[in-house]
């Protein structure tokens, strides 16, 4: 930006003579004779300097001063005035941040030509100091971006390997937990293990924390109404003080047995009745009403078969009891949760 300066001045003569002064000078001079006009001028254009008498008309020389303080704060202003009081002279060095003060008469090409080149200094100082800042802001804001995009796939990298570590270990748990099952099951055991670790490792996966999440999570994945999918959850008394990890275990078994019915037949009402009035025995009833010739079709398919012995295996390493029964018209399952006070009570 050129050094440029803004010289207000209700006297006509005193403005050329300022202009005679400086006509020598490289740098751009514009003058107003009121304080309305150099207002209009301010709104267009910024000064480097500005050079302002008190008593203006229609807007005085205050009133100027604090408008540059609030939209053009790297101005210097420069007040060439006759008088000044004390109480003045305290505002505009304590509130109005005034660069110098002069009082008339003067001689514009001494210390006031030397105050001007001081305020075309101190306008670039405080330009160059914001731009600094910007610079060293946008800096900041670039390695925070890459710190947290390399945070990210650091995360997503060891995630993934996590995954394909845990699927390394899927065929050698079935063997080493000497699950009664024939080799077809075996690998539709494996195959289950595959579902539930690519649902668990899923990136935007949230465990459930508190029994609303539990049923919501259930609802929103089982329940699509152009289907003919509905779930109707009830509780009997709610959990008190859960042990850790608690409703993550239900969401999960709640999980694999719907999943076993969806199975089984595509279209279903089921009704998942909680009772956790009792702490050391808390009962899940899931009664499921599906259509006749999908039960049909499941007496008559072997794999829909072994899947549901294979998810009986799965559910008893969480539960006290698990029984699976499939009638013409429906498929029932109660079980009742493993807890600590029961393991206390077996102990």
């Amino acid at each position: 930006m050129k050094d440029n300066v803004l010289f207000i001045n209700r006297n006509h003569m005193e403005i050329q003579e300022f202009l005679n002064a400086m006509q020598d000078y490289d740098f751009e001079i514009d003058t107003a004779d009121s304080g309305l006009e150099a207002a209009i001028l301010l709104r267009k254009k910024n000064y480097k300097v500005v050079i302002t008498g008190m008593n203006l008309s229609t807007y005085d020389g205050m009133k100027l001063l604090a408008y540059l303080n609030g939209y053009s704060p790297y101005t210097a202003c420069i007040v060439y005035t006759t008088t000044i009081k004390l109480a003045q002279l305290r505002v505009l060095v304590n509130e109005r941040d005034v660069f110098r003060i002069f009082l008339k008469p003067v001689n514009y090409r001494g210390d006031f030509y030397h105050a001007i080149q001081d305020g075309f200094a101190y306008y670039d100082l405080r330009q160059a100091e914001q731009e600094e800042q910007k610079v060293l802001e946008l800096k900041q804001k670039s390695i925070e971006d890459i710190e947290t995009q390399e945070a990210t796939a650091t995360g997503e990298y060891e995630w993934k390997q996590m995954g394909q570590f845990m699927r390394r270990l899927l065929p050698w748990s079935v063997e080493n937990f000497q699950i009664p099952l024939n080799e077809e099951q075996k690998k539709l055991f494996n195959v289950f293990e595959q579902k539930i670790l690519d649902y668990y490792l899923e990136l935007d996966y949230a465990a459930c924390d508190n029994m609303e999440k539990v049923c919501g999570c259930i609802q929103e994945e089982f329940e699509t109404d152009d289907m003919g999918q509905q779930v109707i959850v009830n509780i009997n008394q709610r959990p008190v003080n859960p042990k850790t990890g608690f409703y993550e275990q239900l969401h999960f078994i709640l999980w694999i047995l719907l999943t076993q019915i969806a199975m089984i037949s595509p279209n279903y009402t089921v009704t998942v009745d909680m009772d956790f009035e009792l702490p050391f025995r808390p009962i899940i009833r899931i009664k499921a009403k599906v259509p006749e010739e999908k039960i049909k079709e499941y007496q008559e398919n072997r794999v829909v078969q072994d899947g549901v012995k294979v998810v009986s295996c799965i559910v008893e390493a969480f539960t006290e009891q698990c029984n699976i029964e499939i009638t013409p018209d429906r498929i029932v399952c109660q079980l009742q949760l493993r807890t600590e006070e029961r393991k206390k009570t077996k102990l």
